[in-house]
């Protein structure tokens, strides 16, 4: 079984990352990014912020009131009581955005306990949840935002990756491709799929979701650098190096990307880079995630570099209890 490849995504640290994709559309639709620090991370894609989220530093209570005497909205109107949701639930958003995030479940609790059918209050009040590390309380509102809104693949693609978390590969398989049928160019979808079928039946599998995930959005460097991955297992070097050449501006730094160039290299008989990058990775294999170290053992025991792949399997094996 061929472990998916790691990479470092937005923030520093590095780890088997998904991607958990938030709505593009709407006034309510639109909360912000974010990046869980996890085992199997889940990565909220750069779709955007809330694109008329309020700057004013004052209280949502003084800002409706301000609305309220501005267009002439009685407080008790239904107009007023939208306006009030929909500051309320902004100022969660920004609450969660300044990682805030016990105010920002204080403000959710409460909105949702007014409006328990409230689709974007749940999609938040999950993220936060998942965040402080609980999964299955985050799942339960993930999938009341699937049944709010059955026709969301941005819905059905953030509980895909929540049902990795709880290991249930199959079923989030299943949203990711409901999600493919709404937007054949969801690229989220697309690359979570790949992680799943990369996890569960090889490269030979993956790859065609990759190449959607790369071909839609070829700026995101996880998706270049996945699909090299895959190609390089399966021995598609020449392949695998022109994906390389379009990542490279965001990526020639990161070791795993020189990994990748070096086997690409190496297989031209150019050995003195790939000897360089396994050397650096050997020095911080310590602080490497065990993802990272079984995507790098798979590498070289593809290419047949068992010499090369003996001390990463030896520190891998030592970090696995660790993994659990």
């Amino acid at each position: 079984m061929n472990a998916p490849a790691s990479r470092r995504a937005i923030y520093a640290d590095s780890s088997n990352a998904l991607k958990f994709r938030m709505p593009a559309k709407g006034f309510a639709d639109n909360p912000p990014l974010h990046r869980l620090p996890s085992s199997l991370t889940l990565e909220y894609v750069k779709r955007g912020i809330l694109s008329k989220m309020t700057r004013f530093r004052i209280s949502v209570a003084r800002l409706a009131a301000l609305a309220v005497l501005s267009i002439g909205i009685h407080p008790l109107s239904p107009a007023a009581a939208i306006l009030e949701e929909r500051l309320t639930f902004q100022e969660a958003v920004q609450a969660f955005q300044q990682g805030r995030l016990a105010r920002a479940q204080e403000v959710l609790t409460d909105l949702l306990e007014s409006d328990p059918n409230h689709a974007d209050a749940h999609m938040l009040m999950a993220m936060v949840l998942d965040m402080q590390g609980e999964v299955s309380r985050a799942g339960r509102h993930f999938e009341r935002a699937v049944s709010l809104r059955p026709e969301s693949a941005t819905a059905r693609v953030n509980l895909g990756s929540n049902l990795i978390r709880r290991g249930e590969w199959q079923k989030a398989a299943a949203h990711f491709e409901s999600a493919l049928e709404m937007e054949p160019e969801n690229a989220t979808a697309s690359f979570n799929l790949g992680v799943i079928r990369l996890h569960m039946e090889g490269p030979e599998e993956a790859l065609r979701f990759f190449r959607a995930a790369y071909r839609h959005q070829p700026e995101v460097f996880e998706n270049g650098y996945q699909l090299a991955y895959c190609l390089l297992l399966l021995g598609e070097d020449r392949q695998a190096e022109e994906v390389l050449a379009g990542i490279r501006s965001v990526g020639e730094s990161r070791l795993e990307f020189q990994l990748l160039q070096g086997l690409v290299e190496h297989s031209r008989g150019r050995e003195m880079k790939l000897d360089r990058v396994l050397e650096e990775l050997r020095e911080a294999s310590v602080r490497i995630p065990v993802e990272v170290l079984q995507a790098l053992v798979n590498l070289l025991i593809s290419r047949d570099l068992l010499r090369e792949a003996a001390p990463f399997a030896r520190r891998l094996g030592e970090r696995m209890p660790d993994s659990q």
